[in-house]
C-alpha cells in the first residue's frame, strides 16, 4: 500500500493506536523544533521560507490525518489515498496564507536588520549577562516603549529578539554617552542603553531593576572650548578650529557674546577672531555646540593711558567742555576735553584753548575708549591733559 512505503502501518488495536499517537507527537514535535528552528534563521527570500513552513506544516498534517484514517474502519483505509490526495493543495495553500498572515503579525519580532543599530549611536553589540546572585548586565539594549518609570527593551541577534521590562525608582542613576548626568525622564523611545540592575523574572517575561543606566542616544554634554573664529555663515553660525578639532557654535538670541567688557553684536564677529571660551550644549553627534556665552580676545594694551602727539584738524570750541580732533600715529583721534583737563602751553604753563589753531602739533594724555573702538573702530581719547606744543 501506498501508506506502507511511507512508512505508515495500519493499526488495528486501541494500544497500538496509542503507541502510534505517542509516536506522532514526537514526530510533531520534532517537525515544531524544524519550524522554530527554520522562523528564527535568516529567511534569504520570503517565496522560499514561506514554502518551507508550508511543506512542513502539511507534513505534520498529513501524518495525524493519515495516522488516524488507517486506525479507523476498512472504509476509511480504502478512502484514505484519495482523501489525501485531493487534500493536500489545499492544506499546502492554507498552510502558506497562514504563515504569510503570521509573519506580518509578527513584525515586531522579525525586524528589518536597519531597526536595531546600536552601533549607530556608540552603543556595543548585544550582550546579556546574568549572575548566580541575579545580578544582570544590558548592553545595547533598545527602547520600544515607556510608561511612566518602566521601560520595555530588546536585545536582537539578527531577527531573533529577547525582551526585559526595565523598572526605575529614585535610586537608579542615569548618565549621557559622554559622561554627564542624565534622568529617567530624558530616556525615550528608540533610545539605546546600558543597563545593570537586579534580575527578576515575571509569569512571561524577563524583568530589570534598574540601578544604573547609560544612555548612549543621549549625545548632548555641557562643554566650553576655545580657538579660532575660522568662517561666519549666516546670521547665527560660525566654525570654530579648537584643539580637538573644528567644530560649529550656534548663536541665539540670548547668547551673551562680549569683547573685553564689551557685549558685541554679531556683526563685529569676523573670521581671525580668538575665542577664549565659549560653553553652552554641546551635541556630539552633529559637533555643534549651542553657545550661551561667546567670549572674544581683546588686547587691553590699547587702552592704557599714555601720550598721544600729533597735528590739530580741529577745534570744537575754545570753552570747555568740548573736543579736539586730532590726526596721529596715521590715525584721527576725537580728543574729549571736559572742565577739569589741563590746557597747556609748551612751556606747561597754562594757556587759553582759544589760541590754538590748526596745524598746531598737541600732545594729549589719556586713554581710547575700549566701547567706540570695539564697537565702531572710532579712536576716542577722554584727555585728561592737552599741551600745544607751538605755543
Amino acid at each position: 500500500m501506498a501508506f506502507q512505503a511511507q512508512g505508515l502501518e495500519p493499526i488495528s488495536n486501541l494500544t497500538a493506536i496509542k503507541a502510534h499517537e505517542s509516536r506522532l507527537v514526537g514526530k510533531n514535535a520534532e517537525i515544531s523544533v524544524a519550524n522554530h528552528s527554520f522562523l528564527h534563521g535568516r529567511v534569504h527570500s520570503a517565496s522560499s521560507g514561506f514554502a518551507a513552513f508550508a511543506r512542513n506544516f502539511s507534513v505534520s498534517l498529513r501524518h495525524e490525518i493519515g495516522d488516524r484514517l488507517l486506525a479507523s474502519s476498512g472504509f476509511f483505509k480504502r478512502k484514505a489515498r484519495a482523501i489525501l490526495t485531493f487534500a493536500m493543495p489545499y492544506i499546502r495553500l492554507a498552510a502558506f496564507i497562514w504563515g504569510i498572515f503570521f509573519f506580518t503579525l509578527s513584525g515586531n519580532v522579525f525586524a528589518l536588520p536597519g531597526d536595531y543599530v546600536p552601533q549607530s549611536v556608540g552603543a556595543s553589540n548585544p550582550e546579556v549577562h546574568i549572575t548566580t546572585d541575579s545580578f544582570l548586565t544590558l548592553k545595547g539594549a533598545k527602547v520600544e516603549a515607556g510608561v511612566g518609570s518602566t521601560f520595555y527593551l530588546s536585545v536582537r541577534w539578527g531577527p531573533l529578539p529577547m525582551r526585559f521590562v526595565m523598572k526605575t525608582d529614585a535610586k537608579t542613576t542615569v548618565t549621557k554617552r559622554f559622561g554627564g548626568s542624565a534622568t529617567v525622564s530624558q530616556i525615550k523611545i528608540g533610545d539605546y542603553l546600558d543597563v545593570e540592575g537586579e534580575f527578576f523574572a515575571g509569569s512571561d517575561f524577563f524583568g530589570v531593576n534598574a540601578l544604573r543606566v547609560k544612555d548612549y542616544s543621549l549625545q548632548s554634554e555641557s562643554e566650553a572650548f576655545s580657538g579660532r573664529i575660522t568662517a561666519l555663515s549666516g546670521d547665527t553660525l560660525l566654525t570654530l578650529a579648537t584643539a580637538k578639532g573644528t567644530i560649529n557654535v550656534r548663536v541665539a538670541s540670548t547668547t551673551e557674546i562680549r569683547k573685553g567688557s564689551v557685549i558685541l553684536p554679531w556683526n563685529r564677529l569676523k573670521a581671525g577672531d580668538a575665542v577664549l571660551m565659549s560653553d553652552g550644549v554641546y551635541h556630539y553627534d552633529s559637533s555643534t555646540l549651542n553657545a550661551a556665552r561667546l567670549s572674544i580676545f581683546q588686547d587691553t594694551l590699547v587702552f592704557r593711558p599714555r601720550n598721544f602727539e600729533g597735528k590739530l584738524v580741529a577745534l570744537k570750541g575754545s570753552v570747555l567742555p568740548t573736543s579736539l580732533t586730532v590726526f596721529a600715529e596715521g590715525k584721527t583721534y576725537t580728543v574729549n576735553l571736559v572742565a577739569g583737563t589741563l590746557i597747556l602751553a609748551n612751556n606747561r604753563k597754562p594757556v587759553l584753548l582759544g589760541r590754538f589753531v590748526e596745524g598746531d602739533t598737541v600732545r594729549f594724555y589719556g586713554a581710547i575708549r575700549e566701547s567706540e573702538y570695539t564697537l565702531s573702530d572710532q579712536y576716542v581719547v577722554d584727555a585728561e591733559v592737552v599741551r600745544n606744543l607751538n605755543l
